[in-house]
């Protein structure tokens, strides 16, 4: 991986934990919800998602970063489907734990946080902006759509995790009353641990943000000489989206 033992050891320790912890999650809140509307559905199937996420995670760090093969492109590209579908999937669910749905203000962010999701998605599907792994590992991103020497997927993707992992943190500070029996109270106790989790989440998209204009400002270097400093912010990424895992566990009990 990055031929740092202890670094490379705690990479897969801790995306091996994030494979496994919410996976578990997503299980016993499918299996043990009282009612399985749309909205339990969506939060055991992205708890779900986030663990076929670390699979890729994983098998990509066991592969090794500058081992470039057919199963690494695989797993790179496997990987991006949740790690697009994730953050407007914890934005609904916050929006249906908040019931802010019908205010005007929250229309509007959602209005323009769906188009943003629908750019992205169509830029993959129809514009290529996608490197190979290969490409990845050459630090050669000269066939990616661009702007100003920046590519469109690291304009548009930065901006659409911040909007809904910001506007979720603006809809928990101020949710309506619920309309359950001890909604109200189950509500209090579990507000702490998402506003936790939604800050955790921000931070996460921040560091995203940075490591890549980072790569794009160290494109000239080889890619073992970014091993080390890339691991290393992978580390801390997949550790704050770790606590935030552990976050959601205590909101969800």
């Amino acid at each position: 991986m990055t031929n740092n033992f202890l670094l490379d050891w705690a990479l897969m320790a801790v995306s091996l934990f994030n494979t496994i912890l919410p996976l578990r999650l997503g299980l016993t809140v499918l299996l043990n919800a009282e009612r399985r509307n749309w909205s339990i559905w969506l939060a055991g199937g992205g708890m779900i998602m986030a663990s076929a996420f670390f699979v890729s995670h994983s098998a990509i760090l066991s592969n090794g970063l500058n081992n470039i093969s057919r199963g690494a492109d695989f797993w790179w590209h496997v990987g991006w489907v949740p790690v697009i579908a994730l953050p407007f999937a914890w934005y609904l669910v916050v929006l249906d734990y908040t019931g802010l749905w019908k205010t005007k203000r929250q229309q509007v962010s959602f209005i323009v946080t769906v188009a943003v999701a629908i750019l992205l998605v169509g830029l993959l599907l129809f514009a290529n902006p996608l490197p190979s792994f290969d490409q990845v590992a050459r630090s050669d991103l000269s066939a990616t759509p661009e702007v100003g020497g920046i590519p469109l997927l690291i304009i548009i993707y930065p901006l659409y995790i911040m909007l809904c992992t910001g506007l979720s943190l603006a809809a928990l500070r101020r949710p309506s009353p619920s309309e359950r029996m001890m909604g109200d109270l189950a509500r209090r106790r579990a507000r702490p641990w998402l506003m936790v989790t939604s800050i955790v989440l921000l931070l996460v998209s921040l560091l995203v943000t940075w490591v890549m204009l980072w790569v794009i400002q160290s494109i000239h270097l080889s890619f073992d000489d970014v091993a080390l400093t890339i691991g290393g912010f992978d580390l801390v990424i997949e550790s704050l989206i770790g606590l935030a895992i552990v976050c959601i566990g205590q909101a969800v009990v």
